[in-house]
């Protein structure tokens, strides 16, 4: 695994700032203050990593939720009058599909190779806090919807970087949740979490908030896995809605999405309070943006993320 994009510091110097301070961890990049910026960023955060190690063969029954790491053809060369339907490289294998490959005569298929992410909390204290045990859960589920082996490890004090690194020595992908002493001040836009990387391994920096973090894997870490996974040119649809209650803010904001219409034109959002908080993710849920391009025509029209299309 290779990761081209430029850091902004090397992983020892990262690693000192958030051993010391995670208040003090500079940006990865300015602000993102409208959908173009947003979706720029993410196929940029997609683009900069490569999957993480060569394909494997696989059998067809044993390759659910795997990636495709080769076209496959979808009918027989023998009933092949027209034009030969093919399933691209980087598809994420449905298991509806495996009774068409199966039709076509695969029996074997060469995927990705699972994609392993471990998650750990920098401790200040002498004791874990509920709230960063419960957004270590969280993630590990959303991790695992999309297909990665996610383990939790427990808590690495902030003093022992040593630790830190022997995680990122034995996985792909390494979320850290850090819970810093103080907020920053916040300003208008969006802000991409700190990455930077460690002994071949990605890393990236979370709130211990479950709320926060989760809003911040979504629109930020969940391309990023695209790219490891060596899945199709991430595209992810962004869809508009009306804010119902005002409540949409200028950052990710957790929401209820109701249908009061045909098409987008009938999709409305309402801020709730704790919707990403464990009990409430069943129900029909995203991330709205108040993104400064869709103030011009409307004020009340947001972007919205839908959860369960990012979660898979």
């Amino acid at each position: 695994m290779m990761v081209t994009q430029t850091l902004p510091a090397d992983a020892s110097r990262m690693m000192d700032m958030h051993t010391a301070d995670t208040r003090h961890a500079p940006p990865l990049t300015a602000p993102i203050l409208t959908t173009e910026e947003l979706l720029r960023a993410q196929r940029e955060l997609a683009a900069a990593v490569a999957p993480v190690g060569p394909p494997q063969q696989l059998p067809l029954t044993a390759a659910a939720g795997r990636v495709l790491a080769q076209d496959l053809a979808l009918n027989p060369v023998a009933h092949a009058a027209a034009a030969p339907e093919r399933l691209p490289s980087g598809t994420r294998l449905d298991w509806l599909m495996l009774p068409q490959l199966a039709a076509a005569e695969h029996h074997t298929v060469s995927v990705q190779p699972l994609l392993r992410c471990a998650i750990t909390t920098l401790q200040a204290g002498a004791t874990v806090d509920a709230q960063e045990k419960v957004c270590a859960v969280l993630l590990q589920s959303a991790l695992e919807r999309l297909g990665v082996k996610a383990l939790c490890t427990g808590a690495v004090p902030r003093t022992k970087r040593s630790t830190l690194q022997g995680l990122a020595r034995h996985c792909d992908l390494l979320l850290v949740i850090a819970s810093p002493a103080g907020e920053p001040p916040r300003g208008p836009g969006l802000q991409a979490p700190t990455r930077f990387e460690m002994a071949g391994c990605v890393c990236v920096v979370l709130p211990a908030d479950a709320e926060a973090a989760l809003a911040s894997f979504v629109a930020f870490v969940v391309p990023l896995i695209h790219g490891l996974q060596g899945r199709r040119p991430f595209a992810k649809p962004l869809q508009y809605a009306l804010d119902d209650g005002a409540s949409v803010q200028h950052s990710l904001t957790w929401v209820k999405a109701t249908y009061a219409g045909p098409g987008q034109a009938g999709l409305r959002v309402r801020a709730g309070p704790a919707m990403a908080r464990p009990g409430r993710l069943s129900r029909p849920c995203g991330l709205a943006w108040r993104a400064s391009d869709l103030q011009r025509a409307d004020r009340r029209t947001v972007a919205f993320l839908p959860l369960r299309d990012w979660l898979d």
